[in-house]
């Protein structure tokens, strides 16, 4: 048979093919034509007339120039091998249009058109190009490859831009990868309801502005992006939604993002808005050879939760591993179940100013930093309601601060002890005046880590295995920052001791305070020091009066025995009886009491013993007058400091 006797008028002039009348037909009754069962991957390499179809048939179908009334369930073409240019730039199409398991030899083009639907589904193609598309249902490119790694092709492997889909995009299972230097798949600007690009997804990119690109994309439902892989090798992100809004949730629990880019984090959500109720990277591994891991600066997430646990691990090679400065979290941020953050060249956690509704657990994990700053900083931030430490090893390669929380608020705090250091020990005495009464403060059981409490504020102090106020006093003096001495944080540690009703163990941070300040630069000058230490010795700086009236007693029996003594060896005027013996000690000693003895017996200040018991209880009267002020001051508050 001739090929003319093979071809069939058209209505509107022309002729078609067999094929091209058989797809016509299958059209009409809304049933698909299957060409083959091939495999796409053997079907591009098939050149059978039998399994081929042309591109430009496919296009005038969807134009209406071969059929008037089509079945609504459109165009349903399967195991096809498509050749020449699909080009429907432009075309405003009724016909929903579906390629599945087949394979095309050049890329497809859909910029600006509509259809009211795309399921590309199994298909393998060069590259989709459908910048501005509008689809009213959903578009579907589930276990799709694209395999773009000719300059022939040197674009996106599918373009997105802009596009407007009602419906869903599903990509579950899809493979694309683009080796000509532009994102796997590019969705910034992008509508949608909702997208899935999970269940085995996989995206490659060797350079470009990411393997997914997903900038300022809406997103009113989900974002799935569940055991799916992205990667790019060559100095852009692996995924990037920098101003990304998701309406839901956006779940990407066992994801893998892999970058090679010292500029952008392996995931790049800053700025991004996820208003429904989640955040999830549960058993997410994202790594980043040269620059960040998660880079969220300015996350928010108002109405829900962000979860980074189950052996989630970030790797950074440089800047945080997870990045969440500025990050606002309605309820919760959950660091547990074994989570591993490491930097080669930055902090582990970067999360100044971060704002949190509820808590932020910062459990069960691993968190590894190398700068001179904190590997864990959370300056300046609101952690809700809690903060927990519990079971963490935080270390810092560089011997900077394991974590800070300088200027932070929680109303919770948990950290137990052997989070920063189990020792209790404080220095031994508060007294520099001379080298040889310096205290030695080497402790074998202390830790060379280092924290920065000053100026965060909190309500309590609880948690199972909290540390010990002991513990706390021992850290303000030998692990806050750089030997720092900060009364707030002193004052701090107080007065939430104050509010629960503890008010014997609130006096103990304050007495730690001043402690501290003695071995500061804060107090100069010998006589000041000794001051100092007089205070602490006595009355442990007002803060416990009882003591005074105990050394006060002590000097009373002490003057009593002076004057038997003085008496003894013949240090008084003529021989005194016992109880004149004992008036010379009170006399002398006590301010503002006479015992009424002092015209019949007193002290022979003409003899050299007499002049030395004179000058001895001197001395003591002296200190009994400091005793007496120190004892009226701390009953009326003079001493003690708020």
């Amino acid at each position: 048979m001739s090929r003319d006797a093979r071809l069939s008028p058209t209505p509107y002039g022309g002729f078609m093919d067999r094929r091209t009348r058989r797809l016509v037909r299958e059209t009409r009754e809304g049933r698909p034509l299957v060409c083959s069962q091939l495999d796409p991957e053997v079907l591009s390499h098939a050149f059978l007339p039998r399994l081929q179809m042309t591109a430009e048939a496919i296009r005038d179908l969807l134009t209406g120039s071969l059929l008037e009334d089509p079945d609504p369930r459109g165009l349903r073409l399967r195991g096809a091998h498509i050749t020449g240019q699909l080009d429907l730039e432009g075309v405003d199409s009724s016909i929903m249009l579906e390629l599945k398991g087949c394979a095309l030899d050049q890329p497809l083009i859909a910029r600006n058109a509509h259809l009211p639907n795309l399921n590309l589904d199994g298909t393998k193609l060069p590259a989709l190009d459908a910048e501005g598309l509008r689809v009213d249902q959903d578009v579907s490119l589930s276990t799709y490859t694209i395999q773009n790694n000719s300059f022939k092709f040197k674009a996106t492997s599918v373009q997105l831009h802009g596009a407007r889909i009602e419906g869903e995009l599903r990509c579950s299972g899809a493979i694309l990868n683009n080796y000509s230097g532009s994102p796997a798949l590019q969705m910034d600007g992008m509508y949608a309801r909702s997208v899935f690009l999970n269940e085995g997804f996989r995206a490659y990119a060797d350079r470009g502005e990411g393997a997914v690109h997903l900038s300022g994309a809406c997103i009113t439902g989900l974002l799935d992006l569940r055991n799916a892989r992205l990667d790019n090798d060559s100095g852009g992100p692996a995924l990037r939604a920098d101003g990304m809004h998701v309406g839901n949730a956006f779940l990407s629990t066992d994801f893998k993002a892999y970058a090679n880019s010292n500029e952008w984090g392996a995931v790049q959500l800053s700025a991004a808005r996820i208003t429904g109720g989640l955040l999830d990277f549960r058993g997410a591994e994202l790594r980043n050879r040269r620059g960040p891991g998660l880079k969220a600066a300015g996350l928010k997430v108002p109405n829900g939760s962000v979860f980074l646990e189950d052996n989630f691990k970030a790797e950074a090679g440089a800047g945080a591993a997870v990045d969440l400065m500025g990050a606002q979290i309605g309820l919760a941020l959950l660091f547990s179940r074994g989570p591993k953050l490491v930097s080669r060249s930055g902090p582990a956690l970067q999360a100044d100013h971060l704002q949190v509704g509820e808590r932020i657990w910062l459990k069960n994990g691993r968190f590894k930093g190398n700068q001179t700053e904190a590997s864990i900083s959370l300056r300046g931030a609101d952690l809700g309601l809690e903060v927990d430490f519990s079971g963490s090893v935080i270390k810092n390669s560089s011997g900077g601060l394991i974590f800070s929380l300088q200027s932070a608020r929680a109303e919770n705090v948990v950290l137990p002890p052997d989070v920063v250091c189990t020792s209790e020990k404080a220095p031994k005495r508060p007294l520099r005046l001379f080298w040889f009464l310096q205290a030695s403060n080497s402790d074998e059981n202390c830790t060379d880590k280092r924290i920065s409490l000053d100026g965060f504020i909190y309500k309590r102090i609880g948690g199972e295995g909290n540390a010990t106020p002991q513990q706390w006093h021992h850290w303000l003096w030998r692990h806050q920052g750089d030997r720092l001495y900060s009364p707030q944080a002193y004052r701090q540690l107080a007065h939430v001791f104050s509010v629960t009703g503890k008010e014997s163990e609130a006096r103990d941070p304050l007495i730690a305070q001043q402690y501290h300040l003695s071995y500061t630069d804060n107090i100069k000058g010998r006589l000041r020091k000794l001051g100092q230490w007089l205070l602490y010795a006595t009355v442990r700086y007002g803060y416990k009066i009882r003591k005074a009236v105990w050394w006060l007693a002590a000097l009373v029996v002490f003057a009593l025995i002076a004057g038997v003594l003085a008496n003894f060896w013949h240090g008084t005027t003529g021989q005194c009886s016992t109880v004149e013996q004992l008036g010379i000690g009170v006399n002398k000693v006590l301010p503002l009491i006479s015992s009424g003895t002092q015209d019949a017996c007193d002290l022979d200040s003409g003899s050299r013993v007499g002049q030395v018991f004179m000058v001895i209880l001197w001395i003591l009267r002296l200190y009994s007058w400091a005793l007496l002020v120190i004892i009226v001051a701390g009953l009326r508050y003079l001493v003690r400091k708020p």
